[in-house]
């Protein structure tokens, strides 16, 4: 049982006309000038104030990726000011012993590119994602 949060909300079978709502997925040259996010998760982009677009989200599935599978943000600095600059300046690094497969690595590697237009699934999105053997 679902419950509307307000009468407001409430629609009738006969408000919708039985069409399904098309998807549209955001061009990848459409950029937004805004952002909320926690520091550790922002991309290279937003932090440089050039605008952004869907690969933020890319980003930032690369950044929580590897939160999961080693426990920690690759570029978490003692501060937020040095996180953003870890982000900016310097390069992805994976623990010394780290036993996370190579495959996993390289779609972290693939998301984590700091240029927005050579991260993996700029052009293609979810399609390119899917095909990677992660």
């Amino acid at each position: 049982r679902i419950l509307q949060s307000s009468k407001k909300t409430r629609k009738s079978k006969s408000d919708f006309d039985g069409s399904l709502p098309e998807l549209m997925a955001e061009p990848a040259n459409v950029k937004s000038m805004s952002f909320v996010g926690t520091h550790e998760y922002l991309a290279p982009e937003i932090i440089r104030n050039e605008g952004h677009g869907s690969a933020v989200d890319w980003w930032t599935f690369g950044i929580f990726i590897y939160e999961l599978l080693h426990g920690a943000t690759p570029f978490k600095g003692q501060g937020n000011k040095e996180t953003l600059y870890n982000v900016i300046g310097q390069p992805l690094r994976f623990p010394e012993y780290s036993q996370v497969s190579s495959t996993a690595k390289d779609l972290i590697k693939g998301l984590l590119v700091k240029e927005p237009q050579k991260r993996i699934a700029y052009k293609r999105g979810a399609t390119e994602i899917k095909q990677h053997p992660f």
